[in-house]
C-alpha cells in the first residue's frame, strides 16, 4: 500500500464514506481536517479541501491503526472509523444542519452498492452513470425488479434527475428549491443562485423562516428529486417526514420514487420508455423535449456500457 494510494482513498472517502462531523473531536485526524474548516461549520467546501494536509491526516490514520492493532494501511474505512468511535466512546451525534426545529444527521445508509461494480468509463456521461451505479445500484436494481421496470431504464431516470443522493461536501440530501412554487404557496418572493447546494440550503433556510410547510413543499429532494408537495404520493405523511427519511437513507429515496410511479400510474410509461408522457407528469409540460433528450442520451450511454461488459444485476 503506497502512501499516495492511501491519501487518494481518504480524499475520495470524505463525503462518500464519512464526513468531518463523523470523527471524534478528540482524535488528531479530526484536528488536521478542522484546520481547513475556515467557518467551523464541520462542512468542508471544495475551496477548504485544498487546504487539508492529506499526508498528515493519512499518517494520523496509520498511527491510530498501529496503536490499535489494525491493518496499518492509512485508509480511513469503516473498520477504522468504528474503532475510532469505540476508543473515544463518542459516536458523533451532532446534526449536520438545523432547519428550524428539524435536525438533519449524517445518513445511516449513504450508499447501496450493487453486486457487480463497473470499473471502466471513458466519457463524462459514462463516468457519472458509473458513479451512480456503483453507489446506489443495489437498491435501484432491487426496486426496479420488484416493479418490473428495466434496471437500465430506472438508472437513466436517476441519472437525469440528480445523479446523487447526498452532497459530497456537506452530507446533506441533494435539494432544489423552487421559488415560483414557494411564491404561489406563501406569497413571498425569494431568488436562488443555482449551481451550489450551499446556496440551495441557504435559501431553503430563509423560506423556512417565512413559511415552514410551504418551504418544504416547494423543494425537491434526493436522487429522484421528488418535490415536497408530492410527499404523500411517495409514501410519506408530509414533506418533513419525507425529508427526514431521505436524509436517513438513500434506499428510502429510491423506494419513494417507485411509490410515486405506482401512485401516479407512471410505471407503464417508464417500462415502455414513453418519455413524453413520463416527463410531462414528472418534470412538467414546459421541459418535455429537454428531458426526453437527456433520457434518450442516458439510455444510449448505458447500452454502450453494457456492450462493453458492464453488468446491471440486482
Amino acid at each position: 500500500m503506497t502512501r499516495q494510494s492511501a491519501v487518494y482513498f481518504n480524499i475520495r472517502a470524505l463525503g462518500r464514506r464519512w464526513h468531518l462531523s463523523d470523527l471524534p473531536e478528540e482524535w488528531q485526524g479530526f484536528h488536521i481536517l478542522a484546520q481547513a474548516d475556515w467557518n467551523q461549520d464541520t462542512r468542508l467546501t471544495a475551496e477548504e479541501l485544498l487546504d487539508v494536509d492529506w499526508l498528515s491526516f493519512t499518517e494520523a490514520v496509520r498511527d491510530f491503526q498501529r496503536d490499535h492493532h489494525l491493518t496499518a494501511d492509512g485508509k480511513l474505512g469503516s473498520t477504522t472509523l468504528n474503532m475510532l468511535h469505540e476508543v473515544f466512546a463518542t459516536p458523533n451525534h451532532r446534526p449536520l444542519l438545523h432547519l428550524g426545529n428539524i435536525a438533519l444527521y449524517t445518513p445511516e445508509v449513504p450508499t447501496s452498492e450493487p453486486r457487480h461494480e463497473i470499473s471502466f468509463a471513458a466519457t463524462p456521461t459514462e463516468r457519472r452513470l458509473v458513479s451512480l451505479w456503483n453507489r446506489y445500484g443495489g437498491i435501484i436494481a432491487q426496486q426496479a425488479n420488484a416493479y418490473r421496470v428495466p434496471i437500465s431504464t430506472a438508472l437513466a431516470v436517476f441519472h437525469v434527475e440528480s445523479g446523487a443522493a447526498y452532497d459530497a461536501q456537506s452530507g446533506l440530501v441533494i435539494i432544489r428549491f423552487e421559488p415560483h412554487i414557494f411564491q404561489r404557496k406563501s406569497g413571498a418572493r425569494l431568488t436562488v443562485k443555482r449551481g451550489d447546494q450551499q446556496n440551495e440550503w441557504d435559501v431553503l433556510q430563509q423560506a423556512y423562516q417565512i413559511a415552514p410547510s410551504a418551504a418544504l413543499e416547494s423543494t425537491s429532494f434526493g436522487l429522484a428529486q421528488i418535490i415536497g408537495f408530492n410527499a404523500q404520493d411517495a409514501g410519506y405523511d408530509s414533506a418533513q417526514e419525507m425529508l427526514l427519511a431521505f436524509q436517513r437513507s438513500c434506499e428510502e429515496q429510491v423506494k419513494g420514487f417507485f411509490s410515486f410511479l405506482q401512485k401516479n400510474n407512471l410505471l407503464d410509461a417508464v417500462r415502455q420508455q414513453d418519455w413524453q408522457h413520463f416527463t410531462r407528469r414528472y418534470n412538467g409540460p414546459g421541459n418535455v423535449p429537454v428531458y426526453q433528450g437527456r433520457l434518450t442520451q442516458a439510455l444510449n450511454t448505458i447500452d454502450t456500457l453494457i456492450e462493453d461488459g458492464a453488468e446491471l444485476i440486482a
